[in-house]
Order: structure tokens, then C-alpha cells, then sequence
């Protein structure tokens, strides 16, 4: 269930009445008993939203408080506010929330909040693919994920947040057009991050680290076997908005079960070996254009899934020993 490839489209709407951000809020988030604070004569709001096939970013912003009861319909969702706060789940097991504290929203009910004047970013992932995404990552069965909604992320992993986070900003709203890879990349991080965060562990058969098949000590060439496998399958499809879920699913392992095979054998992460041969491909495309005028190390980055061309240009340079640059001039003159 490769992430869709799709370009990332999006909506923006706001207005100046807040009787519009309710109706918004109603249809958007199946929301209820909606109360606005008093507004102040320069009150706006604005809900801006931009996702390619399963996740998508929201900005919404509100001019005044706001309590109301919602239920995401469709999607997992995890928020931050850049500015303002408030309480999450009120009249149950409520959680008080500043600005700039990751918190999940519960995600197997409705739930009560009560939020000052605010900015809330808003991370979705569809919900069908995430259960199929940790099902496929964890070895457990697909079944319904439970967030805890009672966690507020700091130290270590907040930075981890931001991190994920702003790499799919970046892929979803940078200058640079984005591509199926970079976006597919993007979209795999932001589903580990958030799972690591929120998600409960799941347990009894085929929960987290039952190994989708594997057993718990598969003999050496099992091991092997999946391993080159898993090696000819990227190698085949690392042009493709292709995760390590999708490598393990297409050999019959969990994800879990694949990293630590890719490093007890080869040293790094499967993840690491499909950038390493999406940076060989680059660099093979930047030979093969050696001098051709209109071709750019930027164009060929993104076509590889490279989205920040300093990050791309730095690593090219400690593999390769040259700019990429160089390499698409062609022979530099003794």
C-alpha cells in the first residue's frame, strides 16, 4: 500500500464572522456545541490545509476562545499550538496544552476542548493506511490504533516532532515542486514519529515485535534470503514513492524484523540503503547529462527524492568526493 503519489493539493478558507468558523469546525470535525469567546473587533479566523494521498497539514487559526466537542472522522491526528493553548478532553481525562507541546488527540471517541485564542497545527494520517502501515512496521495485527491523548511530548522526542514535522512542511509547501519520493519519505516519517509518540504498543499474538511470519530466531539463510530480497526490491523500485513498510511487506516480514537484519548484515537501515541508491542514481543521472545545457543538480535532486539541496549537496560531496555541480559540468581541464 505504497503512499499515494499524488501532488499535493490543498484548501484555504477563513472569514471574519466566528458564527462561519463554527459551520467550518461542524463539517471539518463533526463538531458539536460550539461556543466562541466574545470576539474582539479585529477577529478573524482561517483554516489552511494542504496532504498528498494519506496525511496532510492544517493550519487553523481562531480570534478568540473556543469550546466545543469534535471527533476527526476519518483521520489519526496529532497538534501543536504556535501560539495559545488550552485543555484537551474536558470532564474526562483532561490534559492542559501550552504552545509549542505535541499532544495526540484521542482517537477512538469524541472528546470535549477548550482553547484560548490560538494558531493549531494539526498533523492527519488517514486512518485505514496507518493501520495498515503499523501493522506492516510492527508485525501486529491490523487492527485499530489507540493514541494517548494524555502524553505531551518534550525534551528528545519534541525534537524529533519538529523535525518530522518540518521535513514534511518542507516536502508539502517548499519552493520547490515536490515530488512522489520526497513526499513518500516525508509522509513514512511523520508515521514513525507519530507512532513512537502516541501510539499504545500492542500486545498478545501478533503484536508489536511478533515479526509478521519470521519467528524469533530465523535461521541464518531465512535471514538471507529476505535480505537480498528485500536488496533487489529497492533496487528495482527506487523510483517509486517506496517506503521500508513497502520493502518488508513485498518480503514477507515486519519492518522491525527488516532494520535489524539490514543491520546485523549490512550496517545500516534499509531506509539508509534506498537513499544511498537514490543518491547513486542521481549521481549516474548527473554523469550520464554531463554538460547538457538546461539540466540542473536541483531538477535531478528532487527527481530523486532529495528535497533540501544543501542536505543533498553535502552528503553527494562526502560519497562521491565532489560537488554535484562538478559532476554535471563534465572533466574540469588540468
Amino acid at each position: 500500500m505504497t503512499a499515494d503519489a499524488a501532488p499535493p493539493a490543498g484548501f484555504r478558507v477563513g472569514g471574519v464572522r466566528p458564527e462561519s468558523a463554527v459551520q467550518a469546525f461542524e463539517l471539518g470535525y463533526e463538531g458539536h456545541d460550539l461556543e466562541p469567546g466574545r470576539p474582539g473587533d479585529d477577529f478573524s479566523w482561517q483554516h489552511v490545509a494542504v496532504g498528498s494521498g494519506p496525511v496532510s497539514l492544517v493550519s487553523c487559526r481562531f480570534g478568540a476562545s473556543l469550546r466545543g466537542t469534535v471527533r476527526p472522522p476519518d483521520d489519526y491526528v496529532a497538534a501543536w499550538f504556535s501560539t495559545g493553548g488550552g485543555v484537551v478532553d474536558v470532564g474526562r481525562a483532561e490534559v492542559g496544552v501550552r504552545s509549542g507541546e505535541p499532544f495526540a488527540f484521542p482517537s477512538d471517541r469524541e472528546f470535549t476542548f477548550d482553547y484560548a485564542a490560538y494558531r493549531l497545527n494539526l498533523l492527519h494520517l488517514d486512518r485505514r493506511w496507518l493501520v495498515w502501515y503499523a501493522s506492516v512496521r510492527d508485525g501486529r495485527d491490523p487492527a485499530p490504533l489507540r493514541l494517548r491523548h494524555d502524553l505531551v511530548l518534550r525534551g528528545d522526542r519534541r525534537v524529533a516532532w519538529r523535525k518530522a514535522t518540518a521535513t514534511l512542511a518542507e516536502a508539502l509547501l517548499g519552493p520547490a515542486a515536490a515530488t512522489a519520493l520526497s513526499v513518500a519519505d516525508a509522509t513514512a516519517l511523520a508515521a514513525d514519529t507519530l507512532l513512537d509518540a502516541f501510539a499504545e504498543p500492542a500486545g498478545g499474538p501478533g503484536g508489536a515485535g511478533a515479526g509478521s511470519g519470521t519467528g524469533a530466531g530465523p535461521a541464518r539463510s531465512v535471514r538471507r534470503s529476505r535480505l537480498d530480497a528485500a536488496v533487489d526490491y529497492i533496487d528495482a523500485h527506487a523510483d517509486r514513492p517506496i517506503s521500508a513498510v513497502d520493502v518488508a511487506e513485498a518480503v514477507g516480514v515486519s519492518a522491525r524484523v527488516l532494520q535489524s537484519t539490514f543491520q546485523q548484515q549490512l550496517g545500516h537501515t534499509p531506509t539508509a540503503h534506498l537513499r544511498g541508491v537514490r543518491l547513486q542514481r542521481a549521481h549516474d543521472e548527473l554523469a550520464a547529462l554531463e554538460g547538457r545545457p538546461g539540466e540542473t543538480v536541483g531538477a535531478v535532486a528532487r527527481r530523486w527524492g532529495f528535497a533540501h539541496l544543501g542536505r543533498f549537496s553535502e552528503r553527494y560531496a562526502r560519497e562521491f568526493g565532489e560537488r554535484p555541480s562538478d559532476t554535471l559540468g563534465g572533466p574540469r581541464t588540468p
